[in-house]
């Protein structure tokens, strides 16, 4: 069952196992509305399988949502891609980021997927992934 969360007054986060090739993948996606009351999912969504979605889990649950520090608090590794998990401050508001850090030959820095959590948002996606994680045990 998808666990969406409200990130800003136009867009949501989407986290949710879906299966591909007999294998679980959790994928966590923007999704923006329009002004006409449509939502666009964005294509650039996350994608992490068990393992990674544990540690993910792991790194996250770490997080004391009352007293978090600016700085990285973990990465995900996934072929020539790194996710960084860290809190970062933007305008005077401080936000959870996952972001995907490319390395390659041609290209070192910040790809086109992420995902943004407003630091008021963190007990709910740590709520949420806990949920998650308790359905794939139980798969």
């Amino acid at each position: 069952m998808p666990c969406k969360i409200k990130v800003s007054n136009t867009s949501e986060v989407t986290l949710e196992f879906k299966e591909r090739n007999g294998e679980l993948l959790l994928h966590m996606y923007k999704t923006v509305s329009c002004e006409r009351g449509t939502s666009i999912e964005k294509e650039s969504a996350l994608v992490f399988n068990a393992d990674q979605a544990k540690h993910l889990n792991t790194i996250i649950q770490t997080i004391d949502s009352g007293n978090y520090a600016i700085k990285e608090y973990g990465k995900l590794h996934k072929w020539a891609k790194i996710f960084k998990i860290f809190m970062s401050s933007f305008r005077g508001k401080n936000s959870l980021q996952v972001r995907e850090r490319l390395v390659s030959p041609t290209y070192t820095g910040y790809g086109k997927q992420w995902a943004t959590f407003p630091s008021h948002k963190i007990k709910e996606l740590q709520d949420h992934l806990l949920k998650l994680m308790h359905e794939l045990v139980v798969e």
